[in-house]
């Protein structure tokens, strides 16, 4: 399947506006920041559950993967679309 351009809005309005997103593929979408997921006094964990709950439920079963190139503080990952 084919990432669309409401699920690159979704992406935009679900992390916080520093992250830079684009389409690398026709099945993968981009995340990189160089702040990442970071709650001053908070759980970062926490946080990421959160995003990465909210990224199961937007693309259900077209939804494949999240990998983290850069895992401190989610600071740059992909998420994959099945195709």
């Amino acid at each position: 399947m084919k990432v669309q351009e409401n699920d690159l809005i979704f992406m935009k309005k679900v992390l916080p506006n520093h992250y830079n997103i684009t389409i690398e593929k026709d099945d993968c979408i981009r995340c990189k920041s160089t702040i990442g997921i970071q709650n001053k006094g908070n759980d970062d964990k926490e946080h990421w559950d959160f995003i990465f709950k909210a990224i199961k439920q937007h693309f259900k079963e077209r939804f494949s993967e999240v990998f983290c190139h850069t895992c401190t503080f989610y600071l740059d990952f992909c998420v994959y679309i099945r195709k």
